[in-house]
């Protein structure tokens, strides 16, 4: 029996706002990569992982906070996201929740965005982690190698 390496490598960053008025309110991201390590296409039991996303959100006065966090598709769709190597792809998905029942995309299609709000002081910054809950499912046939997919986390506030 051959193992084989596949793995997320990482995941870009893009942030965009939507504000309905002039607020003086800064978030930012910081993403940790999702790496499945090494999977066995014979495996009976799927690969599971997790990440961190950490959202801190800053102001220099007190006010309401409200955000939400989207993963784009990356390759594939959002509900058939892929991990690509030269010649192969191999399935994986991500959720929002350790039942992995809510994929973790934009709203659409289905999924789930993660979402958060709080009363943010004025001069306070609060930093909220969130995980995002990896799985490769088990007998998939594909090549050895080394696979990867970027997505993109948006934070909208």
């Amino acid at each position: 029996m051959k193992w084989r390496e596949f793995r997320l490598v990482g995941l870009a960053l893009l942030v965009s706002c939507s504000t309905k008025s002039a607020m003086a309110v800064t978030c930012s991201l910081a993403v940790s990569p999702m790496s499945f390590g090494s999977y066995n296409p014979l495996g009976s039991t799927a690969t599971d992982v997790v990440a961190n996303i950490q959202v801190t959100c800053t102001t220099t006065v007190s006010l309401l906070v409200n955000y939400t966090i989207g993963l784009s598709a990356g390759t594939g769709t959002l509900r058939d996201r892929r991990l690509r190597s030269d010649r192969f792809s191999l399935a994986y998905q991500i959720y929002t929740d350790s039942a992995r029942s809510q994929i973790w995309g934009d709203g659409t299609s289905g999924t789930s965005m993660n979402s958060n709000g709080y009363l943010l002081g004025a001069l306070a910054s609060i930093a909220t982690n969130l995980i995002g809950y990896g799985r490769i499912p088990a007998k998939q046939n594909v090549g050895p190698g080394g696979y990867m997919d970027t997505l993109i986390v948006t934070v909208t506030y």
